[in-house]
């Protein structure tokens, strides 16, 4: 599979140039490729992942003095730990770690950019391309088990996803194995929040059938999971 991505991505990239014959500024070339590739490209862009990850945790006062530690993962991490996060803290961080590397990336690239002599462009193109693919390569998550349960593939899906953010999943299976599991999975856990959000209304009749479904479910687990902080559809 990553064959066939990485040949499709070679016929993507070749034509690519940081001198377009639309006549467009180097800098606004990469700078819009970087976007595309939803790669940060100012400070500001990784300290606003990092406020909706707290947000997404309800965490509002005293937000700022944590958001400003964003270059600094050791005190975040302190910091994150102070405010009762213990739990999140090291996806949080981890998250925030990879961003900022990122953002570095792109400001080491774009500082070549400056001044560049006719003679270097195909260099600079070839960096470029090169570079791209490692973003992208980056957004791939592989499960190399061939066995891999429903259940896992979620467990993995929720540690790739930053804390806190509102993940869309597109789900395609096969006729068997993982890609049927995974779906079974969402499954019952749809079966469970229907029958918790029943326990919620006033209505007696329908709080007490939400109850019995509960009661006959056998699938627990997904009761556990409708209430995580990442909250996915």
């Amino acid at each position: 599979m990553l064959g066939y991505i990485h040949e499709s991505w070679q016929s993507y990239v070749q034509p690519l140039s940081l001198w377009p014959d639309t006549g467009e500024e180097p800098q606004a070339v990469f700078t819009n490729m970087a976007r595309g590739l939803r790669m940060p490209t100012s400070e500001e862009q990784v300290r606003v992942r990092l406020r909706a990850m707290l947000r997404g945790q309800n965490v509002e006062l005293g937000i700022e003095p944590i958001v400003a530690l964003w270059a600094e993962p050791s005190k975040l991490s302190e910091q994150l730990q102070a405010a009762g996060l213990e739990a999140y803290t090291e996806h949080i961080v981890s998250h925030v770690v990879r961003d900022t590397e990122t953002y570095t990336e792109y400001q080491a690239f774009a500082a070549r950019l400056g001044s560049v002599a006719a003679s270097q462009r195909d260099r600079l193109d070839r960096a470029l391309r090169d570079l791209l693919w490692k973003w992208f390569h980056s957004k791939l998550v592989v499960l190399e088990d061939y066995a891999v349960t429903g259940n896992q593939i979620i467990n993995r899906i929720c540690e790739e996803t930053p804390p806190g953010f509102h993940n869309r999943i597109m789900g395609l299976q096969n006729i068997k194995g993982p890609g049927l599991d995974f779906v079974y999975r969402w499954q019952a856990w749809d079966t469970c929040q229907k029958a918790v959000s029943q326990l919620h209304t006033p209505d007696p009749l329908v709080a007490e059938q939400g109850l019995r479904t509960l009661v006959a479910f056998r699938n627990t687990a997904y009761c556990v999971k409708s209430t995580s902080k990442r909250r996915s559809k």
